[in-house]
């Protein structure tokens, strides 16, 4: 099956048009989210999670047409990104409040209950999201997906902390061959 080259929205310090795309999103200066093949919804994975929390704190016209926000002015983009990133992250395991002291006993624990019936325990691994404790597993769709929108959401944010002005750009296949 031959995967479709999706439109994405560039996410950047910089205009990519300007400066190239590689040189954009192929460095800490830029992230991209994708469309669906038909350009009406957000892709799936974190690009959705991501496209609608823009769209809630920039309405509509978020993926319809290029924008420049002025530094220190994106901060709503980063309370709804935060605010799904929180409904997101229901959905895997939280280490116990009464085990944070010890919570890498805790999972090594665990791994060795769950491990040899279910052979994927090994991988698990401990992260901190928002000064919270969880039980990942990165070979899971889910919890890669969780991770990368926690790190594009820590991206963003030190953007708006060192004072970047935010581009956001439509980048069609077209447009990326073009500003290579």
């Amino acid at each position: 099956m031959v995967k479709k080259d999706l439109t994405r929205i560039v996410i950047a310090i910089q205009d990519y048009k300007a400066y190239g795309y590689d040189n954009t999103v192929g460095t800490y200066r830029g992230m991209t989210i994708s469309f669906n093949e038909d350009y009406t919804d957000f892709d799936s994975g974190y690009s959705s999670f991501i496209g609608n929390a823009f769209v809630k704190a920039l309405g509509p016209d978020f993926s319809k047409r290029d924008m420049v926000l002025p530094a220190y002015s994106y901060e709503n983009i980063l309370t709804e990104l935060e605010n799904a990133f929180k409904e997101a992250v229901k959905t895997i395991r939280q280490v116990p409040l009464n085990r944070y002291a010890d919570a890498e006993t805790y999972v090594q624990e665990l791994k060795s209950k769950a491990y040899p019936e279910d052979r994927n325990a090994k991988y698990d691994d401990l992260v901190e999201y928002f000064g919270d404790k969880y039980i990942i597993n990165l070979r899971y769709d889910e919890s890669g997906i969780i991770d990368s929108f926690y790190g594009f959401y820590k991206n963003l944010k030190e953007y708006l902390d060192n004072g970047h002005p935010l581009y956001i750009s439509i980048a069609t296949p077209e447009d990326r061959e073009k500003y290579e």
